[in-house]
C-alpha cells in the first residue's frame, strides 16, 4: 500500500488534504494551473533534457514540507514526528504480512506476474503463517526461491520469526527487502542468488532460474553453515504427478533445489507451498499447470517415501471450506463431503487433499500435509509496530 493510501485508510488525512498535496506533488515544479484546468507547462511543450521541471514529488515529501498538513497528520495519528509516521507505515505492512512494494498489475508487462502475486492473495497469505508458525523456528537458515508462493512465504517468516538467514532468488521479496527496512531488519542477514531472469525463459518475471542459480543454490546447500528450511512455490500439485512448474528452465531449477536439499542432512524440513487453485487429484490441462517437475509418477511416489519425514506440503483451502468447521476438524483423508453439497472445483480440492493427508501421512494421526484456515489478525485496521 502506498504512503499517501496508508494515511488515508488510516484516517489520518481526510479527503481535502489528500487531494490539495496529491495536486502539490503532480505540479512538481510550483507552477499555478491554466485557465483550462492543466498543468503548466505540458510534456508535450519542453524539452526532453527539461523533464524535471515537471516531475511528480513524493507524496511524503510533499506532506513533510506543507507543516499545517502534517501537523493534522500528528494530531489524528497520536505520533510526534514525520519519521514515526513513515515508521509505522512500514511497521504496518510487517505485521499484517502485506506488500509495501506497487507491482505490475498489466498482463503484458513484461508477464502476468502482478496479476498472479495477488491473484489467491488471501490463501497465499495465509499458506505463509502455517509455514512460519510450524514449520520455521528462529534463527532458521530459509531459502526462498521465485514464486508468487514463496514470495508470501517470505514475507511472513520474516513477520512471525527472529534472527532468520533469508538465501532468496526471488525479485519481489529483495524489491520488499529494499523498500521496507524494518522488514530488512527482522533478518540476521540476506543473501540474494542471481542467474538468468525467469522472463527471459518462459517464466513469468518472478527471479532468477537457470544454471548458475541452480550451482549458488547446491553450494549454500552443501557448505557451513548451510541452510535449515527450503521452500518451493509450484504452478500445480497433485498426488499422481506431484509439483508443477511454469516452463522447462524454472522446472529444472525447482527441481534441482529440492534434490540437494532432500539430500542434505543439515536441511530439517523441504516445502511445498500452494494455493487451493493449482491443487487437483488429477492435471486439468497441461498449459494450465505447465511442466511436471519430476521426471514420471514413480519418481514422485519415492521422493514421497523416502523423505516423508522431511518433506512437508502446505496449501490454503477454498473458502467453502476454510469456513466449514465440521470439514476443518478432521483430518482430509477421513473426509466424507464429497457429494453434491459442493462446487465441482471444491469437490476436486477435497479429493486431492484427501490424497495428499495419505500420502504425506509419518504413521498414526501424524501428517506433513497441512491446511491454512483463517486468522482473526487479518481483520485489523488500526496500525501497529513490530518491535
Amino acid at each position: 500500500m502506498d504512503f499517501a493510501s496508508y494515511l488515508v485508510r488510516q484516517h489520518w488525512l481526510v479527503q481535502r488534504e489528500f487531494l490539495k498535496l496529491a495536486w502539490y506533488a503532480l505540479s512538481a515544479d510550483g507552477r499555478d494551473t491554466t485557465h483550462d484546468g492543466y498543468l503548466e507547462p505540458s510534456l508535450r511543450e519542453i524539452d526532453s533534457n527539461e523533464i524535471d521541471r515537471v516531475r511528480p514529488y513524493p507524496f511524503g515529501d510533499v506532506l513533510k514540507n506543507h507543516n499545517e498538513f502534517l501537523a493534522n497528520v500528528l494530531k489524528r495519528s497520536g505520533l510526534s514526528s514525520f519519521d514515526a509516521i513513515v515508521d509505522s507505515w512500514h511497521a504496518w505492512h510487517v505485521e499484517n504480512i502485506q506488500p509495501i512494494s506497487d507491482f505490475c498489475l498489466s498482463p503484458e508487462d513484461p508477464r502476468p506476474f502482478g496479476k498472479r502475486l495477488f491473484d489467491n492473495a488471501t490463501e497465499k497469505r495465509l499458506c505463509g503463517e502455517v509455514v512460519a508458525d510450524l514449520l520455521v523456528q528462529d534463527a532458521d537458515h530459509v531459502i526462498i526461491p521465485e514464486g508468487t508462493s514463496a514470495y508470501w512465504v517470505g514475507l511472513a517468516v520474516l513477520a512471525r520469526r527472529s534472527n532468520l538467514q533469508i538465501i532468496t532468488s526471488n525479485g519481489a521479496l529483495v524489491r520488499e527487502l529494499h523498500e521496507n527496512p524494518q522488514l530488512r531488519s527482522r533478518a540476521a542477514a540476506v543473501h540474494v542468488i542471481g542467474g538468468n531472469m525467469d522472463v527471459d525463459v518462459g517464466g513469468t518475471g518472478r527471479g532468477f532460474v537457470g544454471g548458475a542459480t541452480e550451482a549458488a543454490f547446491q553450494h549454500v546447500i552443501s557448505n557451513t553453515p548451510g541452510a535449515t528450511v527450503v521452500i518451493s512455490s509450484v504452478n500445480g500439485l497433485t498426488p499422481e504427478k506431484g509439483p508443477f512448474a511454469p516452463c522447462p528452465i524454472t522446472g529444472f531449477t525447482r527441481r534441482e533445489l529440492l534434490m540437494h536439499a532432500l539430500g542434505s542432512k543439515r536441511v530439517r524440513t523441504v516445502v511445498l507451498v500452494a494455493d487451493h487453485s493449482k491443487v487437483r487429484p488429477v492435471v486439468p490441462n497441461v498449459r494450465a499447470y505447465g511442466n511436471p517437475i519430476f521426471a514420471d509418477a514413480g519418481q514422485w511416489r519415492d521422493i514421497l517415501h523416502e523423505y516423508h519425514d522431511r518433506l512437508a506440503v502446505v496449501v490454503a483451502p477454498p473458502s467453502e471450506v476454510r469456513r466449514d468447521a465440521t470439514l476443518m476438524a478432521v483430518r482430509p483423508s477421513t473426509r466424507n463431503a464429497l457429494g453434491n453439497a459442493y462446487s465441482p472445483p471444491v469437490v476436486d480440492y477435497l479429493s486431492a487433499a484427501a490424497r495428499f493427508d495419505e500420502q504425506c501421512s509419518t504413521g498414526g494421526l501424524d501428517s506433513r500435509f497441512y491446511e491454512a484456515a483463517d486468522t482473526p489478525k487479518w481483520t485489523s485496521k488500526v496500525a501497529s509496530r513490530v518491535p
